[in-house]
């Protein structure tokens, strides 16, 4: 039994039980960029997904804000069946510096390395958006 849950332990480190991607906001105030990032949290946007489910915790004075999320979507692949895939995110995310700005994604669930950087570069994506004064829209908007 102790060597099986050692395999386990080790599969879900390797496969992103403790990824992290870092990004910093240059030419940005450490405020604004924490106000993005709260409504990036709060309000997600998915291209080609649903949102089912998405809890946010928010801790202000510790700059860290706590997600629970679940997203689906039906894929059609021509001459195929419907396959219907689902997503359960739970991460962190952080402003660990403010000069300059830097937000750190933490990843709280089992994910491939490459899953974890693309919700990370989804997050992070809106996150800029709104400091342009943009906001990504999806095609049910």
């Amino acid at each position: 039994m102790g060597k099986h849950l050692a395999t386990v332990l080790l599969a879900a480190l390797v496969l992103g039980g403790c990824t992290s991607v870092k990004q910093t906001f240059p030419d940005h105030d450490a405020g604004r960029v924490w106000n993005a990032m709260v409504v990036a949290a709060e309000q997600p946007r998915y291209h080609g997904w649903t949102l089912r489910d998405n809890r946010v915790m928010v801790d202000d004075a510790g700059r860290r804000i706590e997600i629970d999320r679940r997203i689906e979507r039906t894929l059609h692949p021509p001459e195929a069946e419907p396959e219907a895939q689902k997503q359960h995110w739970r991460f962190t995310v952080r402003l660990v510096k403010t000069e300059p700005p830097t937000a750190k994604f933490i990843i709280r669930t089992v994910a491939l390395p490459v899953d974890v950087r693309a919700e990370a570069r989804r997050y992070y994506d809106e996150v800029l958006a709104l400091l342009q004064g943009r906001r990504m829209s999806t095609p049910d908007e």
